[in-house]
């Protein structure tokens, strides 16, 4: 559960950008709210995927937030629609912790893919099964044929 990890290690790291803010104010009641958030967002991009981690260096040349939400909202999809999971949940993620909160569709690509990462590890679950079925299935008939083998040399 890696992408469990990644979102308590972003939670962890904007609760200590905020309690770095606060213990940062000066006593000119001035805040350096600015840095903390920028360090905050650097060691978020850190914890990315590599795909993910560039898109968001990318998206940083655009300037604006809005600008770099759609690029990276776009990115995202690009990677979901070619089942590429983690680095659409990396990006979506990412645009919910430091571009905007309430996006919608950052918020749908995230649940999207991991409603196919969900999907596909119950599909290799229900493989594995199988597999094993099919294991026990030859486990008896190998008996089974052991058994019959065995009665051919006993006198009756």
């Amino acid at each position: 559960m890696q992408s469990g990890s990644r979102k308590v290690g972003v939670a962890f790291i904007l609760a200590a950008g905020m309690t770095a803010g606060f213990a940062g104010i000066s006593a000119a009641g001035q805040s350096s709210w600015g840095s903390v958030l920028n360090s905050a967002a650097q060691v978020a991009v850190q914890s990315l995927t590599p795909q993910a981690q560039q898109a968001v260096e990318q998206a940083k040349a655009l300037g604006t937030p809005a600008k770099q939400e759609n690029f990276l909202v776009t990115k995202a999809k690009e990677y979901l629609a070619a089942g590429n999971y983690q680095p659409a949940i990396d990006l979506g993620s990412y645009v919910i912790a430091t571009l905007n909160s309430k996006s919608v569709d950052a918020k749908k690509i995230v649940a999207d893919a991991k409603a196919a990462l969900l999907k596909m590890a119950k599909d290799k679950a229900d493989q594995a099964a199988q597999v094993s079925k099919v294991g026990a299935d030859v486990q008896q008939t190998a008996t089974g044929v052991k058994n019959l083998l065995g009665s051919f040399g006993t006198a009756k």
